[in-house]
């Protein structure tokens, strides 16, 4: 055991020593998702208001009442209405963006033509839409008045949607499906670089045969270089989301002055669901969380190691991960989209039912037997691995292939 430290402690000392290393490990994730997020955010919001306060212009044919088009003007603000005699060139105009939208009626219906592939017209759409539904219900409601029928007899209900969802609730529904992915992905992405420097690494630089001849045998020295893995691996891991997490509760505050704004706007009719997006985990949802991240580390290191201690150098390294990099974000973006009711075989797919149990915990609801299924089939995976790892680095021809 003394051994396995002296590796894990010689091979970590290495690390330290490199600033660069340490830099663009822990400093760089905060930094980039920090300025990111709030860049992007930032860009979003902008040309959001840059859209809402946009003048667009659209078009009607000689069909359309006068009367709708003084009330569309009238009501419907920075819309900015042309005649357009000639329909045929509809088409080319809304390619050209020099109309965002056109009016026509055919039928007896008004027909609103736009160009989906752009935002302003997208836009000018939706604002049309919105114009239009306020004048048919003018226009009935006139008509009914003069025919002295009730509103009700015609309109005996209206429906509204009532979200009962909290903020958090919403956040947290969020968090659950992303967090598994983001946390796997950057397990393997954090082992990849360390798992082939400190083994084919090794190989190329020529110090693996200063080590194959120490005391540590070769059992202690795969172990002391598979635990520098997984302690690097899941310390990135860490950094990678509390960067998440931090750039998240700065453009949430971004967010909320925006909706804050509009809600003044509008005269705070919703001015209850007015709030930062908060997030709080309890600390039995942070254990096994991290219960069920230990045992993918050792899936991801084991697999990098007994890669690397193949490969004859780092590029045919980097080259045998590929196919297995582009697996594990397969089963992770399943995650994503996972089904409705998940078949229960799922949860005996090491990885898979790890991301699983994960989304479960980190939308508040712990399903024990998903969680110990996950931990026991990872874990039994995660030994497979370490033992082929172990037998690779242990096999004379391996280390010097040529």
């Amino acid at each position: 055991m003394k051994n396995i430290f002296t590796v894990f402690g010689k091979e970590l000392t290495v690390f330290l020593r490199d600033k660069r290393t340490l830099i663009t490990t822990f400093v760089l994730p905060i930094v980039f998702y920090y300025v990111f997020f709030n860049v992007m955010t930032g860009m979003a919001l902008k040309t959001k208001k840059e859209i809402k306060n946009k003048t667009l212009t659209i078009g009607f044919s000689q069909t359309i009442q006068s009367n709708l088009i003084a009330y569309l003007k009238t009501n419907l603000k920075n819309l900015s209405f042309t005649t357009v005699p000639n329909i045929d060139k509809v088409e080319t105009l809304l390619a050209d963006k020099k109309l965002e939208a056109f009016l026509d009626k055919e039928d007896g219906k008004i027909v609103i033509e736009y160009n989906s592939a752009k935002r302003l017209s997208r836009e000018a759409k939706k604002r049309l839409e919105k114009g239009l539904k306020d004048y048919k219900n003018q226009l009935i409601a006139k008509n009914l008045e003069e025919l002295k029928i009730p509103e009700e007899k015609v309109n005996p209900f209206e429906v509204e949607d009532k979200d009962t969802a909290s903020q958090k609730d919403v956040a947290m529904a969020f968090m659950g499906r992303l967090m598994p992915y983001l946390i796997i992905i950057m397990l393997f992405s954090g082992a990849l670089g360390f798992g082939l420097e400190v083994s084919t690494g090794e190989k190329e630089k020529g110090t693996i045969a200063t080590l194959l001849v120490s005391q540590a045998t070769r059992t202690e020295i795969i172990l002391g270089k598979l635990f520098y893995v997984i302690a690097i691996e899941i310390l990135y891991s860490i950094v990678n989301i509390a960067g998440f997490f931090l750039a998240s509760l700065s453009t949430s505050k971004m967010v909320s002055k925006e909706m804050a704004s509009q809600a003044l706007e509008e005269a705070a009719k919703h001015s209850d669901k007015i709030q930062q997006l908060g997030v709080s985990f309890h600390p039995v949802t942070i254990l096994t969380v991290f219960l069920l991240i230990v045992p993918i580390g050792f899936i991801s290191a084991a697999l990098i190691i007994a890669i690397g201690s193949y490969a004859k150098s780092m590029k045919e390294g980097q080259t045998l991960m590929t196919p297995v990099i582009l697996a594990i974000v397969f089963v992770a973006i399943l995650t994503l989209n996972a089904p409705l009711k998940v078949p229960a075989y799922f949860y005996f797919i090491p990885v898979l039912n790890t991301a699983l149990s994960m989304q479960e915990i980190l939308m508040g609801k712990i399903v024990y037997l998903h969680f110990f299924l996950a931990l026991g089939t990872t874990f039994l995976l995660a030994a497979l691995l370490v033992g082929f790892s172990v037998y690779l680095f242990n096999r004379e021809d391996i280390h010097f292939r040529l």
